[in-house]
């Protein structure tokens, strides 16, 4: 399936996307060159800052109509935001990559969430609760970040309480502050089946305190904004890389694959998104890759830790 996506998503770029038909050209490649997901390194590694300077110039012909693609713009947080395109078709399939993860707890659409993540809730000037907001469509709790003030987190604890969510999603830095305020209060009330991390690398005192405040495992996710690549975390604490989402590779100073126990940097190719597809890029994340096969039986290479950004390391 990597292999089919893979011949796909190379032909669509050759054909319709401006800056892979000159770099394939000029390489002296055709599209039926391209046979698996392996044939990939005839390509050179791409920087974000290519695609910064050359954004126009990724967006496939395909999907210029703003009714086929909506744009996301990155945070920004390694200190380059980019404007994504994204076809509407591919939101779909994305949300349903998240709820694969989520599946493997027993959690189903519509079960009770806790988000803490960075989206604006409630205006930043509020002092006093409520500092929460909720999405009766999905049954979600969102928490603002902003507002997580030591004053404030007593308020946090008894929404969060009432609410009574079967799953926490978001930051570790955010659900780790919550988490120590429940262990400092001896709260126990609050009992998630599983509790979902990204956007950040998680650390392990977050990881235990969390464990400890909540009762559950700490199942944390890689991926991207860009969309090119997810790694998830199961219930026996190991990483497995989705083959059907992206071809990830991890790589030595020299452009080898890493080692298993060594840390080499991840290098992405999405195969979904073909409105704005990116083929070996550059994530600047790090990750140490991990031999064998994981006990829960579920496939995909194995990753031991998501290191971190590069620039944070």
């Amino acid at each position: 399936l990597q292999d089919e996506k893979a011949r796909r998503l190379l032909w669509q770029a050759a054909h319709f996307v401006p800056y892979y038909q000159q770099q394939i050209q000029s390489l002296g490649l055709e599209p039926d060159d391209f046979h698996a997901s392996s044939d990939l390194s005839h390509l050179p590694i791409l920087q974000k800052s290519t695609v910064q300077a050359q954004t126009s110039s990724f967006r496939s012909a395909l999907y210029l109509d703003p009714a086929m693609a909506e744009v996301i713009h990155t945070s920004g947080t390694s200190g380059k935001a980019l404007d994504i395109a994204v076809s509407v078709d591919y939101l779909k399939l994305e949300k349903a990559f998240l709820w694969l993860q989520r599946t493997w707890c027993q959690l189903k659409v519509g079960d009770p969430t806790a988000y803490f993540t960075g989206h604006p809730i409630v205006p930043i000037s509020r002092q006093r609760p409520p500092f929460w907001v909720l999405d009766s469509a999905e049954n979600r709790q969102f928490f603002s970040l902003q507002h997580m003030s030591r004053d404030n987190l007593k308020a946090y604890a008894d929404r969060l309480a009432r609410f009574a969510p079967l799953l926490i999603v978001g930051y570790p830095t955010a659900i780790s502050i919550i988490a120590s305020y429940l262990c400092d209060a001896s709260i126990t009330s609050v009992r998630p089946r599983g509790i979902f991390t990204a956007s950040e690398t998680l650390l392990p005192h977050q990881r235990k305190v969390m464990e400890q405040a909540f009762g559950c495992k700490v199942m944390d996710l890689y991926g991207q904004s860009e969309y090119c690549g997810m790694i998830m975390q199961c219930e026996q604490g190991n990483y497995h890389v989705q083959d059907h989402y992206g071809v990830i590779e991890i790589l030595d100073p020299h452009g080898s694959p890493a080692k298993p126990g060594e840390m080499g940097e991840i290098i992405c190719t999405g195969l979904n998104n073909m409105a704005m597809p990116f083929i070996r890029y550059r994530t600047d994340d790090t990750a140490i890759p991990k031999p064998g096969h994981c006990p829960c039986g579920r496939g995909g290479a194995l990753v031991e830790r998501i290191t971190g950004r590069i620039e944070d390391i």
